[in-house]
């Protein structure tokens, strides 16, 4: 469901200056699904607002209602947009692929993507000293600060959540939210539990030190020690 004509109670996102063709091989929506995602990941349509009307993105990109509701199915499967009876299609998040990483990697066994997380922290870790400035580090240690004395896996995951943020990368990023939605906080939790509180914190404290002395290798090292099992 687009947003119904007249609605004003957001900022309005404009229609995009685009003509979609249909070529040989490939679907009219397919391109025009293209072209609507990259409003999105381009931040033109920001998270949390209304996608354009369905008359102005039908009058401005020059394409049948039916291939644009196409599209925007599209657009919904991919956990992009999502709907909102009585109030429009909204903007869910600027990256789809968190959503098909976890759908795409239904039949690895649990083990691999424990490691391949693991193999993403580290990478993470490295790019962290690398690129760190001292906001960055003041960030990661109230990370750290405030993932002691809570749940093993919620604090974990609040720390890793603010590295992958200091790495700058955003592919990164979703990838690793990706194996996290596919792994699940039960799974998660397990692998938690296989460690020890205090083995996670010396580790994260490594990690710390080693983003302020900007050694790659050393954070990188210090983050392979994380537990997969």
């Amino acid at each position: 469901m687009l947003l119904p004509e007249g609605s004003s109670c957001l900022p309005v996102n404009q229609v995009p200056r685009a003509r979609v063709f249909g070529r040989a091989g490939k679907p009219v929506s397919s391109r025009l699904m293209r072209v609507l995602h990259d409003e999105i990941s381009s931040g033109r349509w920001p998270v949390g607002t209304p996608i354009p009307v369905e008359s102005a993105l039908v009058v401005g990109l020059s394409v049948g209602r039916t291939t644009l509701r196409e599209a925007v199915s599209t657009l919904a499967h991919l956990g992009m947009v999502a709907p909102t009876r009585g109030a429009g299609t909204f903007v869910r998040t600027n990256s789809a692929i968190p959503a098909a990483m976890a759908d795409f990697t239904t039949g690895y066994d649990l083990s691999d993507l424990r490691r391949t997380r693991r193999a993403l922290l580290v990478e993470a870790a490295r790019l962290a000293a690398q690129s760190r400035s001292e906001e960055d580090i003041e960030e990661l240690r109230r990370a750290l600060l405030a993932s002691q004395g809570v749940a093993c896996e919620s604090g974990a995951n609040q720390f890793h959540a603010t590295l992958f943020r200091v790495a700058r990368n955003p592919l990164l990023t979703d990838l690793h939210d990706g194996l996290v939605t596919r792994i699940g906080r039960a799974a998660l939790s397990q692998a938690a539990q296989a460690s020890s509180v205090e083995g996670i914190a010396e580790c994260h404290q490594a990690i710390l030190d080693a983003i302020v002395a900007s050694d790659p290798e050393r954070a990188a090292a210090a983050a392979s020690g994380l537990g997969t099992s």
